[in-house]
């Protein structure tokens, strides 16, 4: 994750309901973040996730048609794959 001292950072407001604003504080608490780490995670960790998600679509229809179709399968194809030296 890019740190906040390697990056250009914006202030932002954001409107949470009462429960979230809790356990993001609670989160915070137990990371030994502040509330805007905890929050900056967040968002890069779903912003990940969507990209994780576009890449599954693009690669998906390649791995079934490579007959691809458990990660079990994937493994077993990585496995055969030579060492890359």
């Amino acid at each position: 994750m890019v740190s906040a001292s390697t990056a250009t950072t914006e202030e932002v407001t954001v409107a949470l309901p009462a429960d979230l604003l809790a356990w993001v504080d609670e989160t915070a608490a137990k990371e030994s973040q502040t509330r805007a780490e905890t929050i900056a995670r967040a968002v890069f960790y779903y912003r990940s996730t969507l990209r994780w998600r576009a890449i599954q679509a693009i690669a998906a229809p390649a791995a079934a048609a490579a007959g691809l179709r458990t990660e079990d399968d994937v493994e077993n194809y990585l496995d055969s794959l030579p060492d890359a030296d």
